[in-house]
């Protein structure tokens, strides 16, 4: 997931730090700080893990089309882990 590493980072780190604070201060105002990092968190990085699949599909369905027999089952090992 390189295109969505620093992005992902970058809001579950801000996730983190409104979690620690709403567990020092347990507020309603913190826990709602805290829920929508959260929600926000999830939603980026899932949706750039979708993206990164995505790409790993197209790239497979390249080496098949290709007839490159030896990258196309490099490329479809990823999915049967």
């Amino acid at each position: 997931m390189n295109g969505g590493d620093e992005s992902c980072k970058l809001m579950m780190s801000q996730k983190n730090e409104a979690r620690k604070k709403y567990l020092q201060v347990k507020t309603r105002a913190t826990r709602e700080i805290y829920e929508a990092k959260r929600t926000e968190a999830n939603k980026i990085c899932r949706e750039k893990k979708r993206i990164w699949i995505n790409n790993k599909i197209r790239q497979t369905e390249k080496a098949s089309n290709k007839n490159d027999a030896g990258n196309f089952f490099k490329e479809a090992q990823f999915f049967n882990k």
